[in-house]
């Protein structure tokens, strides 16, 4: 079995009771992650897509550690438990986005207020400590807080945010030609895209 996908589902299942041994990939919407992930046994697991409307109730006392996970895409409702214990078990991703990839029509991103949760997790950007992280995608953010990112984690090659900080402010006092300094500095860093656009790096 190469890919798995959960919907509306209720758990009742108990730690690692489902041995899937050859999964790669897997998609959890419209259920309690937590339950779904401490019932499951997914010792290759490469994807992990989790699609949320709201912050996961049933947290899980431990999950065991994705060592061969590369791409984790989770909505970001705000600080959720779950995907904080997920997020210090998957130490070799390469590629994160704090949404669902597919489902980018689906977000209002002018509503967001909040920069994206993973950037305000106790120990701040610092406690990011994916070593071979090259993809990160974001629904709404600052160049300023990409460019603490970057400086944290050199090994990103490109980001993507779907809102523009310079042409849409995350804060109505957002200091825009600060922002766009950012932009140019990040740039030669990195590739830096916006919305659905292609990456422009070779």
């Amino acid at each position: 079995m190469s890919g798995i996908g959960i919907l509306t589902c209720q758990s009742t299942l108990t730690q690692g009771q489902v041995q899937l041994p050859k999964l790669l990939y897997l998609r959890i919407a419209d259920c309690e992650p937590g339950l779904l992930l401490s019932a499951l046994s997914t010792p290759l697991l490469r994807v992990l897509v989790c699609y949320l409307e709201g912050r996961s109730i049933h947290v899980p006392e431990d999950l065991p550690e994705y060592t061969h996970l590369k791409d984790l895409q989770w909505s970001d409702v705000g600080p959720d438990p779950t995907f904080e214990l997920v997020f210090r078990r998957c130490p070799n991703l390469t590629r994160y986005a704090n949404y669902v990839i597919g489902k980018e029509m689906d977000l209002d991103i002018h509503l967001i207020v909040d920069a994206p949760t993973i950037l305000t997790l106790p120990g701040g950007i610092n406690s990011i400590k994916w070593s071979n992280l090259e993809e990160v995608l974001f629904d709404s953010t600052t160049y300023a807080a990409l460019r603490q990112l970057v400086d944290a984690v050199p090994t990103i090659k490109r980001i993507r945010t779907l809102r523009d900080p310079v042409q849409d402010p995350l804060r109505y006092n957002e200091d825009v030609e600060t922002e766009r300094t950012y932009l140019s500095e990040l740039r030669e860093k990195v590739d830096v895209v916006l919305w659905l656009d292609p990456w422009t790096g070779v």
